[in-house]
């Protein structure tokens, strides 16, 4: 009866004891993962992070950044675009209204309405660029974080199979060193796989040059603002819109230029010219 009692204490024992490694080797599992994808989003920028996978790691992570007292992260600022279009929208009040339908306006009244129509349409034409380069840009760095994460786990992952292969774990040819050696040998492949993607749709190339079009598309859109605050207001019928009009072609021309840049060339991204370096 004794040695029944002691065989089952003893089995109770190593179930209990099985027990336990198993939960501290989960809690120590989830830890270390903790602590990597917290190590990524401090190190990573918040822009970069998709919106629902942002908010998901501030309700995880931001608490223990606070209590680590880290820096604040980035804060998005007010578009810039959407004050050029309000600045636009200003200025086209300062016209007098038209009497009349627009048949029957008289020739000034029609060279006004022209002007008014060619500040929205180029306006919104430039925010309608900055917009859409801008959220390229920001899908590119996200790609390129993304594929820093990976490479980054990967040669984690590949630095620790391969001290395991070398170990008395990866001798032999049982199960265990079989899966060590084919995870030895496909953590590297991946390694190259992912670095490549991250060359083709995410590459520093790539993301250099359309941080120099939103460069060149932010100056014209500075250069566009200045001229509707410093351009006459109330805009009467002895205003000479002239200088206005010829603003409006050579800001026509650039954006023309600066998008044949972003649509058709592959190489170096050229600025594209202002007002004082022309000749």
């Amino acid at each position: 009866m004794f040695d029944v009692v002691k065989t089952v204490f003893s089995a109770l024992m190593k179930a209990m004891c099985c027990a336990v490694g198993l939960i501290l080797f989960f809690l120590t599992v989830v830890a270390g993962l903790w602590t990597l994808l917290f190590i990524l989003y401090v190190f990573i920028p918040n822009e970069a992070l998709d919106d629902r996978i942002a908010a998901i790691a501030r309700n995880y992570f931001e608490p223990a950044r606070e209590t680590l007292g880290l820096s604040d992260r980035y804060v998005a600022e007010d578009d810039p675009s959407e004050v050029s279009l309000a600045i636009a929208s200003n200025w086209q009040r300062c016209f007098p209204a038209a009497a009349g339908d627009e048949e029957t306006l008289g020739p000034e009244d029609r060279a006004r309405l022209a002007v008014q129509r060619k500040a929205k349409y180029q306006a919104e034409s430039v925010y309608m660029y900055l917009r859409s380069y801008k959220s390229e840009l920001i899908g590119m760095r996200r790609l390129a974080s993304t594929f820093a994460a990976m490479l980054i786990v990967l040669g984690m992952a590949t630095t620790i199979v391969s001290a395991l292969n070398s170990s008395e774990l990866g001798a032999g040819s049982g199960r265990t060193a079989i899966v060590i050696k084919v995870t030895a040998i496909m953590l590297p492949a991946l390694g190259t796989m992912v670095t490549a993607f991250a060359a083709l749709y995410a590459s520093s190339d790539q993301a250099a040059a359309k941080a120099q079009l939103l460069y060149n598309l932010s100056a014209l859109n500075s250069e566009m603002n200045e001229a509707y605050l410093a351009a006459p207001c109330p805009v009467t019928a002895a205003t000479n819109l002239s200088d206005m009009e010829a603003k409006f072609v050579n800001w026509s021309k650039r954006l023309s230029e600066i998008v044949a840049n972003a649509e058709y060339t592959t190489g170096q991204v050229k600025a594209a010219p202002s007002d004082g370096n022309k000749k």
